[in-house]
């Protein structure tokens, strides 16, 4: 089992008992050393707190794992409030403001509808509100956004 695999099988349930979600692990290679990522989300956003309690939890268990050999640093956090997302992520978003991307275009708006081939976003032009379908063949990039 690839080391990933196994962080993620010993963070999960752990995520899971504070009402967090893994979104991302990944190691980087940066100018301290190898850095370990592991990116958690919480429906309503996740705080310093659930962060904290993660962190307390997990750092241990990771010692434990022999594959860990080596020096690391661990930084757990979200992925930020308006991170880039996956297309397959689209369902997932609903209702959600997010700027969109294909190859026309970028529209900033509210995700209403997605389906196997398409999506439908809710957008105004020239003030007025409106509706465009765009393919998510064609879709190059998801950003969620903040709406103020």
């Amino acid at each position: 089992m690839e080391i990933l695999e196994k962080i993620k099988e010993i963070s999960a349930p752990i995520a899971q008992s504070l009402d967090l979600q893994i979104y991302k692990i990944y190691f980087a290679n940066e100018s301290q050393g190898k850095t370990l990522h592991i990116e958690l989300t919480k429906e309503g956003g996740v705080d310093l707190q659930s962060i904290t309690e993660f962190t307390q939890i997990i750092n241990p268990k990771l010692d434990e794992l022999s594959e860990l050999d080596y020096k690391y640093v661990l930084d757990v956090s979200s992925p930020g409030a308006e991170r880039f997302v996956e297309v397959s992520e689209l369902p997932n978003l609903i209702d959600q403001f997010v700027e969109i991307t294909d190859n026309k275009q970028a529209i900033l708006g509210t995700l209403v509808n997605v389906s196997d081939d398409a999506i439908t976003i809710k957008h105004f032009v020239k003030g007025k509100p409106t509706k465009t379908k765009m393919l998510r063949s064609e879709i190059k990039s998801v950003q969620l956004r903040i709406k103020f």
